[in-house]
C-alpha cells in the first residue's frame, strides 16, 4: 500500500506539473552519498523517492513497476544503518528492519519477473561460505545473513554480561530478519531466564506464553527435539498448578460441610426426640417439660441452621470444584496433544510417553491409558519405570471401579505388574510398599467379612466354620505383606510411612512383639 499511495502521488504531480515530478525524481547515488556522510534522514527521503520513481517510470509506459536491483540494494543499506542506530526503541529498529526486508523480497521479486539472478540478487541473498571476502577475510556472506548476524551477536553479549533482557530484544529483532533456528531457541532460553527471576503473576504468565510461541516457531522450522516438548509440558503444567490447588482447598471445604451435615443431622435426630418427648410424648407430664421441649426446639432448630448453611457450602464447593475441573482438563488435554506431537518425532521419549499416560488418567481414559503403558513396556520390557506405572495404573484402577469383581481383577494384575517390577528391580521400593500395602488391604477386607458375621447372643458365630476361615485368611494376607513390608522399609531406610504400614501388618497378625519393635522406631522420631 505504501508503494501504491506514492504513485498515486506521483501521477497527480504528472498531471500538474512536470517540474513536481522532477522533483519526487530521487537518486540511489545520491542516497548512498548521503549515507556514507552519516545524513540517514536525506539518505532516507532521496532512496525512497528514487525507488518511487523508477516504479512510475515504468509503469507510465505501461510496463510492470519494479525498481532496479542496485536502487532497492541501496535501500537495503540505508535501512541496515538505521536499524543500528543506537539509542532507538524496540518499534523503531522493527520498523527499520522491515523497510530491509521490504528492498531486499523486492530484489527477490524482481529475480522472477526478469528470470534470472542478478549479480545484486546474489550479494543480498546467497551465502558463499567457502569463498573469503578479500577485505575482511571473512567467510562470503549474504547482505541478509550479515544484518541477521548483526542482532545475534549484540544477543550474544548481553547474554555474557546477563542482560537477558536485552538479549531477548535483540534475538527478538534477529528473528524478525530471518525466522531460523539459533534465534529462536536463544530468545528462548533468554525467556527462561527471565522467568526464573520474575515474580509478578501477570508478567510469568506473559513469559510462559512467549515460551510457548518460541517452540512452535522452531516446531515450524523442524526442531522437534523432545526438550521443546518438554519446556512446553512445563509451562502448561505451571498453568494448570493454581487450578488444582483451589481443587484442593475446595475439598477440604467440602469434607468440612459433609462433616457438618452429619454431625448436625444427628443433632436434629436426637434434639427432636428430645422435643416430642417433652411435648406430646410420655415426657410432658415431667418436671420443667415445657423449658426442656424448648431448650430441645432450639437445639433442633440450630441444628437445622447448620445443616441448611452446611448444604448450601457443599453445594458452592462443589459447583466451582466442577467448573475448575472442566478448566483443568483443558490443560491435561492441551498437554496430551503436546505429548502425542512429541512423540511423533521422539518416539522412545520416556519423559513424554509417561506425561502422555499421567494425561489419560487425568482425563479419565483408563484404556487408554494402558494401553499406552503396555506400548512402552513393549519398546523395553526390562524399562523399570515402564513396569512400574503399568502396576500403578492397574492399582488405580481397583479404586475406579466399583464392581467387585473388577477391583479384584484389578488387584491381580497389580500385584502381577509389581511383582515384575522386583523381578527387574528387587529393592525397587515403590514396588515393595505397594505390594505390602496390596495384601494388608486383603487382609482387611477378610477382616471386616468376620466383623460382619451374625452371632449368636452368646457372642459365638452362627457359621463357626466360615470365620475360622476367614481369620486364617486374614492373616496368610498379613503374613504375605511382611517380607515386602520389611524389605520396603528397610530400602526406604525405616522411612515413617513404610514402618506405620508395617505396624498395621502385625497387628492384623497379632505380633506384638514386632509391634513393639516398630512402635519404638517410631516413638524415636517424634
Amino acid at each position: 500500500m505504501k508503494f501504491t499511495k506514492i504513485i498515486t502521488v506521483l501521477a497527480l504531480s504528472a498531471a500538474v506539473s512536470t517540474a513536481a515530478t522532477a522533483q519526487e525524481k530521487g537518486s540511489a547515488t545520491k542516497a548512498a552519498s548521503f549515507l556514507a556522510k552519516g545524513e540517514l534522514d536525506q539518505a532516507k527521503t532521496e532512496v525512497e523517492n528514487a525507488v518511487s520513481y523508477e516504479k512510475f517510470k515504468l509503469a507510465s509506459k505501461g510496463k510492470t513497476a519494479i525498481a532496479k536491483d542496485k536502487t532497492l540494494d541501496v535501500k537495503g543499506d540505508v535501512y541496515t544503518a538505521a536499524a543500528k542506530v543506537e539509542g532507538q526503541s524496540t518499534e523503531e529498529i522493527s520498523v527499520a528492519i522491515d523497510s530491509v526486508l521490504s528492498a531486499y523480497n523486492e530484489i527477490k521479486s524482481n529475480k522472477e519477473v526478469v528470470g534470472k539472478e542478478s549479480p545484486t540478487y546474489k550479494k543480498v541473498w546467497i551465502d558463499n561460505p567457502d569463498a573469503i571476502d578479500p577485505l575482511t577475510m571473512q567467510p562470503m556472506l549474504s547482505k541478509l545473513t550479515m544484518f541477521y548476524n548483526y542482532f545475534i551477536d549484540a544477543g550474544a553479549k548481553a547474554w555474557q554480561d546477563e542482560d537477558f533482557a536485552t538479549a531477548k530484544q535483540d534475538f527478538d529483532l534477529a528473528l524478525r530478519v530471518k525466522k531460523d533456528t539459533t534465534a529462536a531457541q536463544n530468545a528462548l532460553y533468554a525467556t527462561i531466564n527471565l522467568l526464573n527471576d520474575e515474580t509478578e503473576d501477570d508478567k510469568i504468565k506473559a513469559l510462559q506464553d512467549e515460551v510457548v510461541t518460541y517452540a512452535k516457531v522452531l516446531f515450524s522450522l523442524g526442531k522437534n527435539d523432545a526438550v521443546y516438548y518438554k519446556q512446553l509440558l512445563f509451562y502448561a503444567s505451571q498453568g494448570v498448578s493454581d487450578i488444582e490447588g483451589s481443587i484442593d482447598e475446595l475439598g477440604y471445604e467440602v469434607r468440612d460441610a459433609e462433616n457438618t451435615i452429619e454431625r448436625s443431622s444427628k443433632t436434629v435426630e436426637s434434639s427432636k426426640e428430645r422435643y416430642e418427648y417433652y411435648s406430646t410424648g410420655a415426657g410432658r407430664r415431667t418436671s420443667n417439660a415445657s423449658t426442656r421441649a424448648k431448650q430441645a426446639k432450639a437445639e433442633m432448630e440450630d441444628a437445622q441452621k447448620e445443616v441448611a448453611d452446611a448444604k448450601a457450602k457443599l453445594e458452592a464447593a462443589n459447583t466451582k470444584i466442577a467448573s475448575l475441573e472442566t478448566e483443568a482438563k483443558k490443560y491435561y488435554q492441551e498437554s496430551l496433544d503436546i505429548c502425542l506431537e512429541g512423540l511423533k518425532y521422539n518416539a522412545d521419549d520416556a519423559d513424554l510417553s509417561r506425561t502422555m499416560i499421567i494425561n489419560y488418567l487425568k482425563l479419565d481414559k483408563m484404556d487408554e491409558a494402558i494401553a499406552s503403558a503396555k506400548a512402552n513396556i513393549a519398546k523395553d520390557p526390562n524399562d523399570v519405570s515402564a513396569n512400574l506405572l503399568l502396576a500403578q495404573l492397574y492399582d488405580q484402577a481397583t479404586d475406579s471401579n466399583e464392581s467387585d469383581d473388577d477391583v479384584k481383577k484389578y488387584t491381580e494384575m497389580a500385584m502381577g505388574q509389581y511383582e515384575k517390577v522386583l523381578s527387574i528391580d528387587s529393592e525397587n521400593g515403590s514396588a515393595l510398599y505397594s505390594l505390602a500395602r496390596l495384601y494388608y488391604n486383603q487382609s482387611v477386607l477378610f477382616n471386616k467379612e468376620l466383623q460382619e458375621l451374625p452371632t449368636k447372643g452368646t457372642g459365638q458365630y452362627v457359621d463357626p466354620a466360615k470365620a475360622k476361615e476367614l481369620e486364617a485368611a486374614k492373616k496368610e494376607a498379613a503374613k504375605k505383606a511382611v517380607p515386602y513390608a520389611v524389605k520396603g522399609a528397610e530400602a526406604s531406610n525405616d522411612d515413617r510411612k513404610n514402618l506405620q504400614l508395617l505396624l498395621k501388618i502385625y497387628y492384623q497378625i497379632g505380633d506384638q512383639e514386632n509391634m513393639d519393635k516398630v512402635d519404638k522406631k517410631l516413638s524415636a522420631m517424634e
